[in-house]
């Protein structure tokens, strides 16, 4: 039993102390391979966190692009429903009636504005005084917070308002880091049926 102690003592010599071993480790060695492995994770990391911030630039940028989108098929149904007659537009404050049915057949009008202001894209609906320019009662609310600037173009043939298009401008912070172009909506107004 001894002899057997003896033998394994002198076997872990011979793996752990004996320099000329092909199977021992000198300290030397030993650190080495642990800065090797700290260097290769190190760049894994640094990868893994490239990476993740490019992830997370590219989630901005589609959840940009969706609120311009958002916005664009609000304002689009808006429009479909706006009145033909020139007069019941005021294109420079963004301002016209809006005609639908109810669910007895009635047409129903409201008037609509469409604003940028500080917060971002704000929508406004109610009772619209247009010989004196003021809202008697309007209900505002925000519809979109990347919009910077909207800009209105209608097409009219003398007092009939056939189409009307709207450019959507996105914040330039929003713009510039994520590659994000206005978003346009048209309508046609003329040959539509109210449903």
């Amino acid at each position: 039993m001894l002899l057997h102690g003896v033998i394994v003592l002198d076997a872990m010599k011979n793996l752990f102390l004996d320099r000329h071993n092909s199977k021992a480790y000198t300290l030397i060695e030993f650190l080495i391979y642990i800065s090797l492995s700290s260097v290769i994770s190190i760049l894994c990391l640094s990868a893994l966190n490239k990476a993740w911030f490019e992830i997370l630039r590219v989630n901005k940028a589609q959840d940009a692009q969706l609120e311009l989108a958002l916005a664009g098929d609000v304002l689009r149904r808006d429009l479909q429903s706006a009145s033909m007659r020139l007069y019941d537009w005021n294109e420079s404050l963004f301002i016209f009636k809006k005609q639908s049915l109810t669910p007895k057949n009635n047409v129903m009008e409201e008037w609509v504005c469409w604003y940028v202001s500080d917060l971002g894209l704000v929508r406004a609906d109610g009772d619209y005084d247009q010989v004196k320019n003021i809202w008697q009662s309007n209900d505002v609310s925000l519809v979109s917070r990347g919009v910077a600037k909207i800009d209105l173009n209608l097409k009219t043939d003398g007092n009939i308002v056939n189409a009307s298009s709207v450019s959507l401008w996105p914040k330039k912070t929003l713009a510039n880091d994520n590659k994000i172009a206005e978003y346009r909506v048209y309508v046609l107004l003329r040959n539509r049926v109210l449903q």
